[in-house]
């Protein structure tokens, strides 16, 4: 069914592709973790040289990895983990080495006001009925909730409460909704609709990093968008100062970040 779904997207990106409007449009993908604050930079880039706004894609990094693949026309993509564009420059298909950009947070999240504020506590509750977590083969965010779960023993109490989203944002969808907890990315309480429970030891719990993978988020300038002015430029404002501190404003710590004109 994944690979259909692939297929079928690939599609109707190639359809796209053949108008020639779309064909020097600057095309990103992005894990859906870090939408907001690449909406953001992208406004901030289409001010600042005073063009268009680059054109966003969002999903799970191993479904947007996979289409990119495939040969969708995709310039920049920007991934949740770094072993996905490792990949595809492995595969001879980036134009540039791959760049760390942010580094994730892991967060244990309720509506509801926490029980404990020991993180194996709240999920052995026997009121919690859901738990919503991203799949860890699809998303890194979610490979680093089952990560924590496995390190603690609870995967095997808990595995038939799990219920698992494409991506990290469709499993903050279900906390929000049906799910009595979720796995989630730190950035997500950026959100508006969780906001007012961006209140942490209430409604949310750091998940110690320690006991997972970092999530370090990489990111890389895909072949096609070495022909485009347009991407080479946006790849280095990924880089900038000043979308550093709109990345670091959505909860995200920052990496050390080395660009050379030998990478590009």
């Amino acid at each position: 069914m994944i690979q259909q779904c692939l297929l079928t997207c690939l599609c109707l990106l190639s359809i796209c592709l053949s108008s020639s409007a779309w064909s020097s449009a600057l095309r990103v993908a992005c894990a859906a973790n870090f939408h907001l604050p690449l909406e953001k930079i992208s406004k901030n880039f289409a001010k600042d040289r005073s063009t268009e706004t680059p054109q966003l894609v969002f999903g799970s990094s191993g479904q947007l990895a996979a289409q990119i693949l495939l040969g969708a026309p995709i310039d920049v993509f920007l991934s949740a983990d770094m072993q996905r564009p490792q990949k595809i420059y492995t595969r001879g298909m980036g134009a540039s080495e791959v760049k760390p950009y942010a580094l994730g947070r892991l967060i244990l999240f309720t509506r509801s006001t926490l029980s404990s504020h020991i993180i194996s506590e709240v999920l052995l509750n026997p009121g919690i009925r859901w738990i919503a977590m991203a799949k860890p083969d699809l998303a890194p965010y979610g490979r680093a909730a089952l990560e924590f779960l496995s390190s603690g023993g609870l995967e095997s109490k808990i595995e038939s409460k799990l219920v698992y989203g494409e991506n990290v944002m469709q499993a903050a969808q279900f906390s929000m909704n049906a799910a009595d907890l979720g796995f989630l990315s730190r950035s997500t309480l950026s959100l508006d609709i969780f906001k007012p429970y961006d209140l942490r030891g209430k409604h949310w719990l750091k998940v110690d990093h320690k006991l997972h993978t970092p999530i370090i988020q990489g990111m890389i300038l895909i072949e096609r968008g070495s022909r485009n002015p347009e991407a080479r430029t946006f790849f280095e404002y990924l880089q900038s100062e000043k979308s550093r501190e709109v990345i670091a404003g959505f909860g995200y710590a920052l990496p050390e970040i080395s660009r050379s004109s030998g990478d590009l």
